[in-house]
């Protein structure tokens, strides 16, 4: 419909492509049937060759303004045809198609005929199972708007398959609300939905409602990023309003573990009491944590001293070595070239035994030049 058509005259669109003649004259603002198309010549014989200027601008106008509504015409006429084409099975229309030239010849309107005819559509047993899955829509949808765009969807379905038994706006009504009160979606719309008298229970009013708690409670998850601020103040004031869950069915949560036997708070205590033996149980974890820190300090310093013991024992040791290797000093270190001896070795260059300073301290049986 919102493609341009019609530039002469103004009284059709492209939905007579589709609709019969009687949807067609319902919606169509003249209340006329859709003509039938053929392509126009590419130039207006009509025109007679004495015609004065003014008539001829005027019906070439007019003529050019009929090829390009022919032009847009056949376009949307294949194109409609293919989409009809690819997305039905061929099994439906099979019996449309030409061995030869396919389903080229074939209107849009007249394949959609053929299928309404062929095609025996939803029946009443179809809406008794529509029935049962919108108990459950609201799981696979993401807020109050999309899922009350599945139930009346639901709803337009179920007033095909049989008008006579359709769902009710008071059906979708009483499904959306056993939905949220089951799923704890929105709390707050809940409460105002029970306060409302009967009378005002109405399907209109139920998305007014819910649809303006949500967008309440989405400002509220940006502006604390998720988290109750005043969920410690709430539970402490006997005030606390349950968080919102997901948009979802409720799931059973995993078992509570059982609390320290130091922090159980006994049943039928005052609320001051019951505070005063949680601040008992605090100071208490205090001490413990102290002591603890104490213990580890002292183990810290009798490592420390274990440590110093290690390094001076290693000391001597490392002494007692040299002095059996025959006092030269060896430091730990890469192999350098000694300019006495001549080869990579880690001895200084003064602790050469080839020097005759060192000559006392060559061991037994040592040979120049090895």
């Amino acid at each position: 419909m919102p493609i341009p058509f019609d530039r002469e005259l103004g009284e059709h669109n492209l939905m007579g492509l589709l609709l019969s003649d009687d949807e067609y004259k319902e919606h169509n603002s003249k209340g006329v049937i859709f003509p039938s198309y053929n392509r126009p010549a590419i130039y207006d014989k009509s025109i007679k060759t004495d015609a004065t200027l003014g008539v001829r601008a005027q019906a070439k106008a007019i003529h050019k303004a009929k090829i390009e509504d022919w032009k847009t015409f056949d376009c949307a006429r294949r194109e409609v045809r293919n989409f009809i084409i690819a997305t039905v099975e061929d099994t439906w229309i099979r019996e449309l198609q030409d061995p030869i030239t396919g389903y080229s010849d074939q209107a849009p309107r007249a394949i959609l005929d053929h299928l309404w005819a062929s095609c025996s559509g939803l029946s009443h047993l179809d809406t008794l199972a529509l029935r049962d899955s919108m108990r459950t829509m609201h799981v696979d949808v993401q807020g109050i708007p999309e899922y009350i765009n599945a139930l009346e969807d639901a709803q337009k379905r179920s007033k095909r398959a049989d008008p006579e038994n359709a769902i009710t706006d008071h059906f979708l009504m009483v499904v959306a609300t056993a939905a949220m009160l089951g799923s704890q979606r929105l709390p707050r719309a809940d409460w105002k939905w029970q306060d409302l008298p009967k009378a005002a229970k109405t399907w209109a009013k139920w998305k007014k409602l819910y649809k303006e708690e949500e967008a309440l409670e989405r400002v509220r998850v940006l502006a604390t990023d998720g988290q109750d601020q005043f969920g410690a103040a709430h539970r402490a004031s006997g005030n606390y309003v349950p968080p919102v869950l997901p948009f979802v069915s409720p799931v059973p949560a995993p078992p509570t573990p059982a609390p320290p036997a130091s922090t159980v708070v006994p049943t039928g205590s005052t609320q001051g009491e019951q505070l005063d033996e949680y601040f008992d149980a605090l100071a208490a974890a205090a001490t413990t944590d102290q002591s603890i820190l104490a213990e580890l300090v002292a183990a810290n310093a009798r490592l420390t001293t274990a440590n110093e013991i290690l390094t001076k024992t290693n000391e001597s040791l490392v002494a007692k070595l040299a002095a059996k290797s025959g006092g030269r000093h060896t430091p730990a270190g890469p192999k350098k070239l000694c300019p006495h001896c001549k080869k990579m070795v880690v001895h200084a260059p003064n602790d050469c035994f080839e020097l005759d300073k060192n000559k006392d301290k060559r061991p037994r049986g040592w040979v120049t030049g090895l």
